[in-house]
């Protein structure tokens, strides 16, 4: 059985428990695309909370 709500998929086949992707403990969201993580409250960013926010910072003030 599946069923989404709000754009998180609800269903026996869960992307982030089979191949959690979000590192630096990123929150894995599982949606109808595909696993979204969440690092709002970290120190990373990044589609995967893969890049430290310093080195994004850094690379900015180089432009």
């Amino acid at each position: 059985m599946e069923s989404t709500n709000q754009g998180v998929r609800v269903s026996q086949f869960d992307m982030c428990v089979q191949h959690d992707p979000c590192q630096h403990g990123g929150i894995c969201i599982n949606t109808d695309t595909g696993p979204v993580c969440e690092c709002r409250n970290l120190d990373y960013d990044g589609p995967f909370c893969e890049k430290g926010k310093r080195e994004l910072i850094d690379n900015i003030r180089k432009y």
